[in-house]
């Protein structure tokens, strides 16, 4: 019972989406209108400025992190992951917003900075690193999701159900980011 009360609380917080209202807090256009019309962070940053966007990062986060801790409180360390998934699937598909919802990279910063905070630490580094070689901020946030993958698996072991949950969001997380993908590819295209 405990289990599905989290999944339902998990959903319910990724649908809330603080991106759209750190923008509206900032008097920036919806960030869903422009760019990749995501409603997240990047597309804050774009609109806001970096300022603006940490707020949404860190409000993101926090939100994620508060779940992370309910989770370890009232749950065995093999079910955790599957409510961070749900999370995800929340914040992808927000009841609160037209189910037209953003891709979980805050929300999955704040789940695992929770559960191990060294991996959340190091995978910041790696998505910094990422974008700066790359310029592109989706390579930023895979470098990011694997490290935070990673660090779930460290932080609750290696069971069939942890492995599964922890490596579905993994998946989840890089399969929403196709449109980058795809247009990553073309552009590739073009210049060959």
């Amino acid at each position: 019972m405990r289990f599905l009360l989290l999944l339902f609380l998990a959903y319910a917080a990724g649908s809330i989406n603080m991106s759209l209202g750190v923008s509206r807090l900032a008097g920036a256009p919806d960030p869903r209108n422009a760019y990749s019309r995501n409603p997240g962070t990047i597309n804050v940053y774009r609109h806001a400025g970096p300022w603006w966007a940490l707020l949404a990062v860190v409000l993101e986060a926090a939100k994620a992190a508060t779940v992370a801790w309910a989770a370890t409180q009232w749950l065995p360390a093999p079910q955790i992951p599957w409510v961070g998934f749900v999370l995800i699937l929340g914040n992808r598909f927000p009841v609160f917003h037209g189910f037209c919802g953003g891709k979980g990279v805050a929300n999955y910063l704040g789940f695992v900075l929770l559960l191990n905070p060294l991996a959340a630490i190091v995978g910041i580094g790696f998505w910094a690193a990422g974008i700066y070689f790359t310029k592109q901020p989706f390579m930023g946030s895979f470098l990011l999701i694997s490290v935070l993958t990673a660090g779930v698996i460290m932080a609750l072991g290696n069971s069939f159900i942890t492995l599964s949950g922890a490596l579905l969001t993994f998946f989840l997380i890089i399969g929403l980011h196709h449109e980058n993908i795809s247009g990553f590819l073309s552009d590739r295209k073009k210049l060959q």
